[in-house]
């Protein structure tokens, strides 16, 4: 008995610190049910190269599943998807950008889909049935928050079906093991213990992690709400300072230049007259 205790202590306590080294970066709702959700492996910032990796095996990713608000009309979708036991997500670069997105209605402002970590491009893409995704059905439901065991959960099953977003009331989450969220964002009527929260409808619009104030992801103005037409950015940076945050961690996946010359040159007046001059900004 002791040693099963421990070894389920141990699971439980490996699953919600990797977990916790994944946020959301942006939740989109598109036109119509053309969704998607980015997100970015955190870590400490440094420029070791190659970069620390994270393992991210059976994190789960979610809409509501009851947490911010219960019953009917809080935007619970049956089910949920998980990163599979597979061994591509043992060992995720911190920086990378991970876009889901629902594979009946693609989004066109996504990149190619890409699970190649050998390419330095620093995201991958992927649809929510993508062979890398697990998938569960039944729970969490409007009646059951609870996400099930692992005989629960089938490899290569993961659909948008169970993630689906509500444009008037919903969340999306990454949920602790242990239940409560450890990243969420929310809107309409799931109020509830949330974290990132928008008032009124989600529809066409695109919520942003922007580090506006610093890079506390779970403060509210750091995030921006606007048109989803004109604003997504899935697998690239939503600003400057997103990208400087993100590039911190990696400095591979930064894609502002670290260092931009100017020069100005000034000829000379005449042949041989060695008048002119160059100005070189740093």
């Amino acid at each position: 008995m002791k040693i099963i205790f421990s070894f389920l202590f141990t699971s439980l306590f490996a699953s919600t610190l990797f977990s916790q080294q994944l946020i959301i970066n942006e939740v989109s709702q598109g036109t119509g049910t053309a969704e998607y959700v980015e997100f970015v492996v955190i870590g400490t910032p440094g420029c070791a190269s190659p970069a620390p990796c994270i393992d991210l095996r059976n994190v789960i990713i979610d809409d509501n599943n009851g947490f911010f608000l219960s019953g009917g009309g809080a935007g619970t979708a049956p089910g949920a998807v998980r990163f599979s036991n597979d061994a591509f997500w043992s060992c995720i670069p911190q920086g990378t950008y991970i876009v889901i997105y629902n594979e009946t209605n693609r989004n066109n402002a996504i990149p190619a889909d890409d699970v190649s970590l050998l390419d330095n491009n620093c995201r991958l893409i992927l649809p929510a049935d993508s062979p890398l995704l697990d998938g569960t059905s039944a729970e969490p439901n409007s009646s059951n928050p609870n996400y099930p065991a692992n005989s629960f959960w089938s490899a290569g099953t993961g659909s948008w079906a169970s993630l689906a977003m509500n444009n008037s009331n919903d969340s999306f989450q990454i949920p602790n093991t242990m239940g409560s969220p450890y990243h969420s964002v929310s809107w309409g009527n799931n109020n509830n213990g949330t974290i990132i929260y928008f008032a009124g409808s989600a529809s066409g619009l695109v919520f942003s992690f922007v580090n506006t104030v610093n890079d506390d992801w779970n403060n509210q103005a750091n995030w921006a709400s606007a048109s989803a037409a004109a604003n997504q950015t899935p697998g690239v940076a939503n600003s400057v300072q997103n990208d400087a945050f993100i590039g911190s961690m990696n400095p591979q996946c930064g894609m502002s230049a670290g260092i931009n010359i100017v020069f100005n040159v000034t000829d000379e007046t005449c042949t041989n007259a060695c008048d002119g001059a160059i100005d070189v900004t740093i």
